[in-house]
């Protein structure tokens, strides 16, 4: 019995809007945490650092939309060695029946990058036992029953034949990088501030006159402050008794120079070059020539971990029958212009070693289970 089935969802239950079963928008993750955290007023270095926290930072939005949306492109094919299964099973070709295969696959990378795991719970299997269809669960609705020890998906509990976990190459960016993260708020938060107030930080000094009084002092800051942060044009009022005094440089030249080493250290927390956040990298520069050269170093040192985690998990015996297994055919994202392209395939047929139906296959970017194998004649 599929999971849908067990956790008593119905037809209705599909509804994204009801449930949210196959909505991956809301975020719940360390809620407890939080909520403790800003009830006992902790300062803000100490509390967890959410994936919501992380994706308002637009290096990390970046990052995580290419990283998942060129993933996601990747087809997955079943192979044995003697060539692709003529029948591929669905949950190579589209692992969950209500979502195309592309936005499972990015939820599953972007699973992997943010919390090192990623949950398949099996809904359908084929007459043979093995898994069928699956669907995607999100991290913050997974828990463990502390009293049974029983996995449990949307408070309910799931037997553990049905469920896939899909280890990443690393335990994720809020955990092991929550103080590069964290950094990068601060920053943005005085970003926000000096928006809101843009002058250098002031000491309003007073002068001359009967010596100011604490609620007198504060009124002056807060008027001041006000005024900074107006429609006026930050226009304010000093008298002969006060003098404004800029302190040291413009804060803003700090923050943009923080701000853009900030970008640098979420790339490199992100396993991406610079270019690929859009940070400033001295002597850097894009054209059409490397375009290819960059697409290669995006798979190799990016994107390659995580596609072996998914197709080396989808592998094992209790996913594909044994002897077969999954491989992500990267043609889409090394694809060069067509002439190259075509002058490859003329190669590759001319030595055997495809046929022209599976090249065809190749440049519609689709699985070739259905074209002879490879090295039968054209």
């Amino acid at each position: 019995m599929g999971i849908l089935s067990w956790l008593g969802f119905g037809r209705r239950h599909l509804d994204t809007a009801q449930t949210g079963i196959l909505s991956p928008w809301a975020d719940t993750s360390h809620l407890e945490a939080v909520t403790w955290a800003h009830l006992l007023d902790l300062p803000e270095d100490t509390r967890p650092v959410t994936r919501l926290d992380a994706m308002a930072l637009p290096a990390v939005a970046r990052g995580r939309n290419l990283i998942c949306g060129q993933a996601a492109r990747l087809a997955l094919t079943a192979v044995t060695p003697a060539g692709p299964l003529a029948e591929q099973p669905g949950i190579i070709t589209q692992p969950e029946r209500f979502r195309a295969r592309a936005l499972t696959m990015a939820w599953i990378v972007d699973s992997l990058l943010f919390h090192g795991r990623a949950w398949l719970l099996v809904t359908e299997r084929l007459s043979t036992g093995k898994p069928n269809h699956v669907v995607w669960a999100p991290e913050h609705e997974i828990s463990w029953d502390p009293h049974s020890g029983q996995l449990l998906a949307w408070n309910q509990p799931v037997p553990l034949e049905d469920v896939i976990r899909i280890d990443g190459p690393h335990e994720g960016i809020l955990t092991y990088g929550r103080a590069v993260l964290r950094s990068a708020r601060s920053l943005a938060r005085s970003a926000a501030r000096v928006a809101n107030n843009p002058v250098p930080a002031i000491d309003l000094h007073q002068v001359s006159g009967d010596r100011m009084t604490d609620k007198e002092i504060d009124a002056l800051i807060n008027r001041w402050v006000k005024a900074r942060q107006g429609t006026n044009g930050g226009v304010s009022f000093t008298n002969q008794g006060i003098e404004a005094k800029p302190l040291t440089m413009p804060i803003e030249q700090l923050l943009i120079a923080g701000r853009q080493q900030a970008e640098k250290e979420l790339a490199q927390l992100l396993n991406l070059p610079g270019w690929a956040v859009d940070a400033v990298v001295t002597g850097s520069s894009l054209t059409y020539s490397n375009v290819p050269s960059r697409s290669r170093e995006l798979l190799d040192y990016t994107l390659q971990p995580y596609l072996d985690a998914i197709t080396g998990r989808l592998s094992l015996d209790d996913v594909l029958p044994r002897g077969t297994w999954a491989t992500a055919d990267p043609a889409a994202l090394l694809a060069t212009d067509f002439a190259t392209r075509m002058a490859g395939y003329k190669t590759a047929i001319d030595a055997g070693i495809y046929t022209a139906e599976q090249c065809k296959a190749m440049e519609a970017n689709q699985p070739t289970s259905n074209a002879p194998e490879i090295g039968a004649s054209a």
